[in-house]
């Protein structure tokens, strides 16, 4: 992802550009790589210093998937989303 100014944020699973809102796996690596850890915590700033909002998955979420599509469903209805024909 960019910012208006065209500045690299950086990538995600699944953005909805329209909406501002970014889906973000976070796979076990992402929590014992102190790195990705740092990474991440950055790209998350980044990206709600510019409006975006992020919904964090993980593996346990998948598991249940009715829920954790209705969190993302959720956030798009805030940032405006409306389900129907486009």
């Amino acid at each position: 992802m960019c910012d208006d100014r065209g500045r690299f944020l950086g990538c995600s699973e699944i953005a909805y550009p329209a909406f501002r809102t970014a889906v973000e796996y976070e796979g076990d690596y992402h929590r014992t790589d102190r790195r990705r850890w740092q990474s991440d915590i950055e790209k998350y700033q980044a990206y709600a210093a510019v409006g975006w909002r992020v919904v964090q998955v993980t593996a346990d979420h998948l598991r249940v998937p009715r829920r954790t599509v209705q969190r993302v469903r959720e956030v798009l209805l805030q940032a405006g989303w409306r389900p129907g024909p486009h």
